[in-house]
């Protein structure tokens, strides 16, 4: 009796196939303990059929773990190139709804900000009380537990023709170069409260400078609650 080189169980040594594995066996005369060297072409298709298949099951789970991540940062990057403005959108509320000075100066060009500083060293608390007031006007109204919400109505791209017209008149009247796009947005705006609820209609200009969108300076600091 000697022992499978492959399965490791006993074998009659007058068979040339293992009753258990059903592998080939090598020479009856060769010896329990004998290892196959590197030359051995039997050893080398073996070890290459064990790497084989390790590397598809190394791929296999790879492949299931990696798909779902695959699919998100499609959807991800399908999203943002379809509505580049919906980030600065998005934090610009966030703003609002917070009653947040420093969320909404984050959505506007940084050296539009740098002028305003340069005029009043209180800008967060201006626009702080600026959207305070605001919110109390509207909760006399509505009452204290209002929700605040924003949809989308039209999004326009800005031609080569508007977007010259928006580069002019950021570069006169704010200093602001390097403009490489522009969508004007209408959006419905919502005050909501467990009692009531009202809506009106404002259009935010976005606009992009050095590869990041931004809210246009020609667009007011507070959206809501625009009672003209």
């Amino acid at each position: 009796m000697k022992n499978c080189l492959y399965c490791g169980r006993d074998t009659k040594s007058d068979l040339n196939i293992c009753e258990s594995c059903k592998q080939k066996l090598l020479a009856a005369d060769m010896p329990n303990n004998h290892q196959p060297s590197q030359n051995d072409p039997q050893k080398g298709t073996e070890q290459n059929k064990r790497v084989i298949i390790k590397f598809k099951k190394n791929l296999a789970v790879l492949t299931a773990f990696a798909a779902p991540l695959i699919f998100i940062i499609l959807i991800i990057s399908f999203s943002y190139v379809k509505k580049p403005y919906a980030l600065v959108l998005e934090e610009y509320f966030d703003g609002l709804k917070t009653a947040d000075a420093a969320k909404i100066i984050n959505t506007y060009p940084e050296s539009y900000i740098g002028q305003l500083e340069h005029i009043s060293e209180n800008l967060h608390e201006i626009i702080e009380k600026n959207i305070e007031e605001n919110l109390k006007r509207q909760e006399q109204e509505l009452g204290s537990d209002i929700y605040l919400s924003y949809k989308i109505i039209r999004a326009e791209k800005s031609d080569d023709r508007a977007l010259a017209q928006i580069q002019d008149t950021l570069k006169n009247d704010y200093n602001l170069e390097e403009i490489s796009d522009a969508y004007n947005i209408e959006l419905e705006i919502t005050a909501k409260s467990s009692n009531n609820s009202k809506s009106f209609n404002s259009t935010v200009e976005i606009i992009k400078i050095d590869d990041r969108w931004y809210i246009s300076p020609t667009t007011s600091f507070v959206l809501f609650f625009d009672d003209k």
